[in-house]
C-alpha cells in the first residue's frame, strides 16, 4: 500500500507539475494467436494501476511463422519498467501458485489452470482497487491519468478498438484463485 502511494504521488506530481517526460513503448511477451482470459485481466491491472497504457497490437513471429498479437504498452521509461515488472512476477507467481493449488488439491491434470489463473488476477485487481479507493479517501489522492501519455498512445494507435470477450465460467477453483489472489503482494524489485 506504501508503494502504491508513493507511485500515485510521484505520477501525480510528473503531471501536474508539467515537467518535461519521454514516452516510450515495449512489447511484453509472446506473439499468440488467441489470448486467454487471465492475459486480459493481466493487462487490465498494468493498464490500470501502473500508469501505462496498453493495446493488443497485430504481430508477426517470424522464427515460428505465426501471425497473432502481443500486448504492447505505452509509458514513461520507469513507468514502463515497473509494469514489465509486475508482468514478469505475476505471471512466474500465476505457475507457481498453480502447482501449490494442484498438489493439495490432489489435481493430476491443468484443465481448470486457466480459470485458476483468471481468478488469483481478477482477485488481485479488487485488491489493488480496495487499495486506491483507500488512497483516495485517506490520502485524497486521485489518479486522472496523464493526457500526453494519452495524446501519444493515441498518435500511435489512431483507430483502437475495443473488444470484449465472454469471460470464464465462474467455478470452485475459479473462486479459489479469486480469494489466493487477494492475497497476492508484488514484492519489491531489486532495482532503482
Amino acid at each position: 500500500q506504501k508503494a502504491r502511494h508513493l507511485l500515485v504521488k510521484y505520477n501525480i506530481d510528473l503531471v501536474e507539475l508539467d515537467e518535461a517526460r519521454r514516452f516510450d513503448t515495449c512489447c511484453l511477451g509472446q506473439v499468440k494467436g488467441r489470448r486467454a482470459s487471465y492475459e486480459l485481466w493481466l493487462a487490465s491491472i498494468l493498464n490500470t494501476f501502473f500508469f501505462v497504457e496498453v493495446i493488443w497490437a497485430h504481430s508477426y513471429d517470424a522464427l515460428r511463422d505465426l501471425m497473432g498479437s502481443m500486448l504492447q504498452i505505452f509509458g514513461t521509461p520507469a513507468n514502463l519498467e515497473m509494469a514489465e515488472y509486475v508482468y514478469t512476477y505475476l505471471l512466474h507467481l500465476l505457475d507457481w501458485l498453480w502447482e501449490e493449488y494442484k498438489a493439495a488439491n490432489g489435481l493430476r491434470a491443468n484443465r481448470e489452470r486457466q480459470r485458476f489463473f483468471s481468478g488469483v488476477l481478477e482477485g488481485f485487481y479488487r485488491n489493488l482497487d480496495a487499495q486506491e479507493k483507500a488512497l483516495q479517501e485517506t490520502q485524497a489522492l486521485v489518479w486522472k491519468g496523464d493526457s500526453r501519455l494519452r495524446e501519444y498512445y493515441r498518435y500511435l494507435n489512431p483507430r483502437v478498438q475495443m473488444r470484449y470477450g465472454g469471460g470464464v465460467a465462474q467455478t470452485r477453483v475459479y473462486q479459489d484463485g479469486v480469494r489466493e489472489g487477494g492475497r497476492v503482494r508484488i514484492h519489491r524489485p531489486v532495482g532503482e
